[in-house]
């Protein structure tokens, strides 16, 4: 009678011994996918980083190329010469040449937009908005904050001043980027692929003012409470685990330009 006894204390410590085996087995296999989880969420955060430099350098890279694009333009005669159809021809010129600028003008040392393109209904008109005010003001190459320009557009405006051989002061040379339609900024930024995971890019100015985002509702808001956007400001570089606007987390990268 005692052998059953046995044998069923024997299948008791086998069964234990199995228990306890597939028990390791489970725990070894969570902590596997835990730690698997955490590395591909860190790998994310460094992929996104670079990412967000590489972008951070080309959008830095854009603004610079339509300064030296306006600057060189700016030393043309005709800007000295205040014949409205002259500089409409050069202005248009400018918008064929490059996709830089969705209209350009060139203003007097007044304000006044002596010639426009791609038409010409701008043409006599007096600037008083905040882009134009600090062109005549600073008259230095100028990259304005967002505005509403004369057309009614969210706009940035990219200017130069134009100066004549004795270095006096006539005006200045601008380009216009409108937000909120097709830009240079679009072309540029929206080749970003939308992946699986839902990722995007978006890009702040100095002020924390949103100027490019793949939602178009959202441009021109300030999002200086965002604490990446708020490490973007202090010209920094890096990576975090954030939650939007709408709950959802995100593995955020974020470069600041220069």
């Amino acid at each position: 009678m005692k052998k059953p006894i046995w044998l069923s204390i024997q299948w008791l410590i086998l069964g234990l011994l199995a228990f306890a085996m597939l028990g390791t087995f489970a725990g070894s296999v969570i902590s596997s996918v835990v730690v698997s989880k955490n590395n591909l969420e860190k790998n994310y955060l460094i992929e996104n980083q670079y990412y967000a430099q590489k972008l951070a350098a080309t959008t830095d890279s854009l603004f610079e190329d339509m300064i030296k694009n306006l600057t060189t333009e700016s030393q043309n005669i005709n800007y000295l010469t205040n014949d409205s159809r002259k500089i409409h021809k050069e202005l248009e010129f400018i918008l064929q040449s490059t996709t830089y600028f969705n209209s350009a003008f060139f203003a007097d040392k007044t304000g006044r937009i002596v010639a426009s393109a791609p038409d010409m209904a701008l043409d006599g008109t007096r600037l008083n908005s905040v882009g134009a005010k600090k062109s005549l003001e600073k008259k230095v190459p100028i990259i304005s904050k967002p505005y509403v320009g004369v057309t009614g557009k969210l706009i940035m405006l990219i200017s130069v001043p134009v100066f004549d051989d004795n270095r006096s002061y006539k005006g200045f040379l601008a380009g216009s980027i409108y937000l909120q339609e097709e830009n240079s900024l679009t072309k540029v930024l929206g080749q970003h692929p939308k992946h699986e995971n839902d990722s995007y890019v978006y890009v702040i100015d100095s002020e924390g003012n949103i100027i490019y985002h793949p939602v178009k509702d959202r441009i021109n808001d300030n999002v200086t409470e965002n604490k990446v956007v708020k490490q973007v400001l202090e010209g920094k570089n890096g990576n975090l685990e954030v939650t939007n606007t709408k709950g959802i987390s995100m593995l955020a990268g974020y470069a600041s330009a220069t």
